[in-house]
């Protein structure tokens, strides 16, 4: 017999002796046995995802990805900025005009991003999160350069710091049949865009980031190619594409 099992036994001889003491190990076992419960969904849930956006994360596309990837059992936070683009993240500044919001898993309606709807700098949200999956659906408000510029790689390259998987949402193809509020061809000119973009997108998040094209999700003659705008999609519209997308995230 080795020494715990004495010790185990002369413990079991005293609870016999006195009934109480039996009555507080038996209430210290529920209670060891409720914080060990208690403890482990709250570590699962430390395994957040963090998504960053613009008008068209804000939109059906977005609340349709926090609700897919919170039907799976992730824990999601969703930052959006309309007509903002990577550097308005990286130095946690407003587009002139518009204000942050954010959704959650456990609270999916649209708040402000804090009091005044600031868009946080992305090294900030970084660090409240630690998220280890980040998903970024930025590009659209940079298109008609035709080209991701060097910012993406600064975004990209903070995001996959510390071992992060980063994946990149890219733009959707635009509509030039449905435009309003745009010059005529406007819209027609910025799909044309994407022809040089994608490449210069994967390009420059090389290493850092996973490119995802939404081009097919978004084709003409599909369901996702419909918008309010030429631009941004109807509510059926953007539940297809990321749909569409559900698989590789």
């Amino acid at each position: 017999m080795d020494c715990t099992e004495s010790l185990q036994l002369k413990f079991v001889d005293q609870m016999a002796k006195f009934p109480f003491m039996k009555n507080a190990y038996v209430a210290f076992l529920l209670l060891f046995s409720l914080a060990t419960t208690l403890v482990t969904p709250l570590a699962a849930e430390a395994a957040n995802v963090l998504v960053i956006g613009d008008s068209l994360t804000c939109g059906s596309f977005g609340k349709q990805v926090l609700r897919n990837l919170t039907a799976r059992g992730d824990r999601v936070t969703l930052f959006c900025t309309v007509s903002s683009a990577p550097i308005h993240w990286l130095e946690g500044r407003n587009p002139q005009g518009f204000t942050c919001k954010t959704m959650t898993s456990e609270k999916p309606a649209a708040e402000n991003c804090g009091p005044e709807g600031i868009t946080p700098k992305l090294d900030d949200v970084l660090a409240q999160f630690d998220a280890p999956l980040v998903i970024v659906a930025l590009g659209t408000n940079t298109l008609y350069s035709g080209r991701a510029d060097a910012t993406y790689r600064r975004m990209a390259q903070t995001i996959a710091a510390n071992q992060r998987r980063c994946l990149w949402v890219g733009p959707p193809r635009m509509n030039e049949s449905e435009s309003k509020g745009y010059p005529k061809g406007r819209v027609g000119e910025l799909d044309t865009k994407l022809t040089t973009f994608y490449p210069s997108l994967s390009q420059v998040t090389n290493t850092f980031c996973k490119v995802i094209d939404s081009r097919a999700a978004t084709a003409p003659g599909t369901p996702g190619i419909h918008t309010t705008d030429g631009i941004h999609r109807t509510g059926a519209a953007g539940i297809f594409w990321a749909d569409q997308l559900r698989s590789q995230f």
